[in-house]
């Protein structure tokens, strides 16, 4: 089998702008412990004081407090890092990944040195912004609004052929690769090839419908994974990012396709 196709230099790709403390080694752990043992020193006084005579009391009450602040401190020294990504941008920090999709977000503002985006539900978010660069982030604040101003780029009406339904993953891929490969059952889906490359790497398609069109087109050769695997590379969607990239390597992992589905 010939190699699969490099991907072309103007496909979007996935950028990484890290917005956290530039402090990093010794100097991010003295911080961190210094920190640590601040908050922990009164709440060790005090519990001895109140519970001496219970030993068992102190030992669980540290063990709670410690395992808390060591995690408030994890979260308060983590390096912040936004994904920005074709279909929407990843936030990283201490806390687990949260990706937001273009197409929900309604405004972009700096507030102070934080950047905060106001979603169309009404919800604030808070990119917090530890080491401020102005140039950086008037450049960040810019380039996100010009994200959130593209147009609409839905997929097709026409391929409600390639929805799960209430199929089992490995059930739905089935019918999707014969859908892919002509299958007699299929024949009348009336599904048209272009759309299904384009909606691969829509922006405001949802993760099934990505997925689905990868399926299909890495069942069609070689250049349908080359297809799937560019979408991959320009995705912030880190769980649907790995399921592409699954499907254009040919591997399948129901689980890994149950997490970019959300379920």
């Amino acid at each position: 089998m010939p190699p699969d196709d490099p991907p072309s230099p103007d496909a979007p790709v996935l950028r990484r702008v890290l917005l956290g403390t530039p402090w990093h080694g010794p100097v991010r752990g003295v911080l961190a412990l210094a920190f640590f043992g601040l908050q922990l020193t009164p709440i060790v006084v005090l519990t001895l004081l109140l519970f001496r005579d219970t030993p068992w009391v102190v030992v669980l009450v540290i063990m709670v407090a410690s395992a808390l602040i060591l995690l408030q401190s994890m979260r308060a020294f983590a390096p912040v890092e936004l994904l920005l990504g074709h279909d929407g941008l990843t936030i990283l920090s201490g806390r687990r990944p949260r990706f937001i999709p273009w197409r929900l977000v309604r405004a972009v503002k700096q507030v102070r040195f934080d950047i905060a985006l106001t979603l169309h539900s009404g919800e604030q978010v808070t990119v917090r912004v530890s080491s401020p660069e102005p140039a950086r982030d008037r450049r960040l604040v810019a380039d996100l609004r010009a994200e959130i101003a593209r147009p609409p780029d839905a997929p097709s009406a026409a391929l409600a052929a390639l929805q799960r339904r209430d199929r089992d993953v490995t059930e739905w891929r089935d019918a999707l690769r014969a859908l892919a490969v002509g299958s007699s059952a299929y024949r009348d889906a009336a599904v048209d090839p272009t759309d299904i490359e384009r909606a691969v790497a829509a922006r405001d398609a949802t993760p099934e419908l990505r997925v689905a069109a990868a399926i299909a087109l890495a069942a069609g050769g070689d250049d349908g994974r080359t297809r799937v695997r560019v979408a991959a590379a320009a995705s912030a969607d880190l769980p649907l990012r790995e399921a592409l990239d699954d499907i254009a390597a040919d591997r399948w992992n129901p689980a890994t396709i149950r997490r970019a589905l959300r379920g």
